[in-house]
């Protein structure tokens, strides 16, 4: 059933009276349970101190951009297992007052897993670790997690100077290995150099040149050759009897002349005499023996000139044999033979010293080729080793200051403090809850009791939800002996409550003077 706000406070109060006796031993149980809990609760005290940590690994800015490096050691991640780990926790237990004279290795173990379970250490950011502890007594608080903080710092500082070291050294052996490829490839190329003159620079110029010059040269004697076989052709033409020169300055050619001037003669003599005159058949018969000789002369050159061509020989008469002209070309064609011979053999050296330069210049390649592959092998070990003696003398300084704590890198931003406040709740939050949870818990239960127990408690229920009138509401009516007993159960109650509050004065004054 639904009821108005104001009706269920009535309700609550009637219950809260009826039960009245309930509600204040339970508030006497409760508020005192809680004061005796505050005042056996043990304090706790919470010590912190914060760290900043390099967590970058020392190798990977000094072989930046010349070697691809692994993934670092995320020291500020395994900061729990570093502080927690046994070359710590050893160190804290002996210096942090946790151990007696006559601990045991159970009780050693016991300490170090109460250690473990009140130790809270948190990553704030990228480099900065939080490392808090929380203990009853403050002093102890404070030195654990001092010691904590500590001898995290030196191990840290430890590894980073051995890290630096690392870095050094590995870079110096890099540095030593590359400069002995530098000298070897250096050595090997000196070895080359010395091996294959023709490998020097400016070589392969000369040789491309020195072809060209040949070429051209060759070219030319290829056209002097050409035209000294034309001029050699043209002149065994002329000394084979086949120019017209030559031939009228043979015999044949004699006896033709001297037959056409007698023919002249008798042709002369014959206007003037007939023909028995003596000078005239003298003429005849000078004519034909000449025409007679010069047959036997036709006879006997065609005779000869058939032989010659059978046997390749050139046929000569005495005539042409001495003739000036036939000497001069025979002196032509022995000068054009012996130019012929000449050029020649200059173009058979002329090619060999072609294929000679064009062999030196294939060797000339591939030597530049191999040349070419140890420069590069050369300038690229050079650059690395160059690159490696600068990185060098960065990890040679990261080392210094290293080794001399120079760097930020790991420091102690807030050191731990002695606590002086407890931390958690404190007596002052038992005292306050002890009577507040007196009051809430009993009246809270009544009140959940009047919701499920299913009685009419309003006669605007009666008319509204049940349609049935109401003339009147009768009030309890109280007896005289029962006010007198109410009257004592009061003055019982408020007692109990007077005590309560008295012990909660008298506890709480206690505790501020410190006496519990």
């Amino acid at each position: 059933m639904q009821y108005t706000i104001q009706e269920q406070f009535n309700i609550l109060m009637k219950d809260s009276f009826v039960y009245r006796n309930k509600i204040v031993v339970s508030f006497v149980i409760i508020s005192l349970a809680v004061l005796s809990i505050g005042v056996i609760w043990p304090k706790q005290y919470k010590a912190e101190s914060l760290i900043y940590v390099d967590n970058r690994n020392v190798i990977t800015p000094l072989m930046q951009g010349a070697a691809v490096s692994g993934e670092s050691q995320d020291i500020a991640r395994n900061a729990k297992e570093i502080i927690l780990g046994s070359n710590i926790i050893n160190k804290v237990l002996e210096y942090g007052g946790w151990l007696d004279k006559d601990s045991t290795p159970v009780e050693r173990e016991k300490i170090i897993e109460e250690i473990k379970k009140k130790t809270t250490i948190k990553k704030v950011g990228d480099s900065l670790i939080r490392i808090e502890f929380t203990d009853k007594d403050p002093v102890r608080a404070y030195r654990t997690t001092k010691n904590m903080a500590q001898n995290f710092v030196d191990v840290g500082k430890s590894n980073k100077i051995q890290e630096s070291r690392s870095a050094y050294d590995f870079i110096e052996k890099q540095a030593a290995e590359y400069l002995e490829k530098l000298t070897s490839v250096d050595k090997k190329i000196k070895d080359f150099l010395s091996e294959n003159p023709d490998a020097r620079p400016g070589t392969q110029e000369k040789v491309t040149q020195r072809i060209s010059a040949l070429k051209l040269k060759y070219e030319d004697t290829t056209l002097s050759l050409r035209e000294a076989e034309i001029k050699k052709s043209s002149i065994e033409k002329q000394l084979s009897g086949e120019a017209a020169m030559t031939i009228s300055q043979s015999r044949e050619g004699n006896y033709r002349n001297r037959i056409t001037e007698m023919e002249n003669q008798l042709e002369t003599l014959l206007l003037t005499y007939t023909d028995t005159y003596p000078d005239v058949v003298r003429i005849k018969r000078q004519i034909k023996d000449l025409k007679s000789n010069l047959q036997e002369e036709i006879r006997v050159r065609d005779e000869a000139i058939v032989r010659s061509k059978k046997e390749g020989t050139t046929y000569l008469d005495a005539s042409i044999a001495t003739n000036p002209m036939y000497q001069e070309l025979r002196s032509g064609l022995s000068t054009t033979e012996t130019e012929l011979a000449t050029l020649q053999t200059r173009l058979v050296e002329m090619k060999a010293m072609l294929e000679s330069e064009y062999d030196r210049m294939r060797r000339i390649q591939e030597g530049d080729a191999m040349m070419q592959t140890l420069t590069r092998d050369y300038e690229v070990n050079q650059g690395i080793y160059q690159d490696l003696l600068k990185r060098r003398e960065n990890a040679r300084i990261s080392r210094s200051l290293d080794t001399q704590q120079k760097g930020a890198t790991f420091n102690i931003l807030e050191p731990a403090q002695l606590p002086i406040r407890p931390f958690g709740l404190s007596f002052i939050h038992f005292f306050v809850l002890g009577g507040v949870l007196g009051i809430i818990i009993p009246i809270g239960v009544v009140f959940f009791l009047s919701q499920i127990d299913g009685k009419i408690r309003s006669a605007r229920y009666l008319v509204e939800e049940l349609k049935i009138p109401v003339l009147a509401e009768v009030p309890h009516y109280w007896k005289e002996n029962e006010k007198l007993d109410l009257e004592k159960n009061i003055r019982v109650l408020s007692f109990s409550l007077i005590f309560v509050i008295l012990i909660y004065a008298l506890v709480g004054g206690l505790k501020f003077m410190g006496k519990i």
